[in-house]
């Protein structure tokens, strides 16, 4: 019973993942979207950092600034 359930189990995960079929090719691929999805995440990130320029920032603040502390640690 045990096997037949997991063999059950299995065989819907892998039918569940599989492309569906669209009736009429109307409205945007799952791809697509999740395409699109991301595209608007990235857009939405902020620069990446320069870590030489964020050092010479944090020391210019002081060291001991508690603040300071906490990022570094972070």
């Amino acid at each position: 019973r045990y096997q037949s359930n997991t063999a059950s189990a299995v065989l819907e995960t892998i039918t569940n993942i599989q492309p569906k079929e669209s009736g009429g090719g109307v409205g945007e691929t799952r791809e697509a979207i999740v395409y699109r999805l991301s595209e608007d995440m990235l857009s939405k990130l902020p620069p990446d950092y320069i870590p030489h320029e964020v050092k010479a920032r944090l020391v210019k603040m002081g060291h001991l600034n508690s603040m300071n502390i906490f990022l570094r640690q972070e």
